[in-house]
């Protein structure tokens, strides 16, 4: 893989599987509060918010998810622990 992947696949309007799997426990749950905050499907919040997964630290394989935040609309990241950074 490369050290981005976009969250949302575009050809098959779906999430993206791949990066889907990349992501901890902890960003999976805050993808769903913010579904759950906002009203929309995970599917839709990733499409609009151009949510990307990158390659955060190679010693340890985690990934961060960067692009604009649902709950502020202010370009940044969320951490593997599922903590959000503008």
């Amino acid at each position: 893989m490369s050290s981005r992947i976009s969250l949302y696949d575009f050809s098959a309007f779906a999430v993206n599987l791949d990066a889907y799997r990349l992501l901890t426990d902890a960003q999976r749950a805050r993808l769903a509060t913010w579904s759950i905050q906002t009203g929309k499907p995970v599917v839709e919040i990733a499409r609009e918010c151009k949510l990307v997964v990158e390659k955060y630290n190679s010693e340890f394989r985690t990934y961060m998810l960067t692009g604009l935040l649902p709950h502020c609309g202010l370009y940044g990241g969320m951490t593997p622990d599922g903590c959000c950074h503008t």
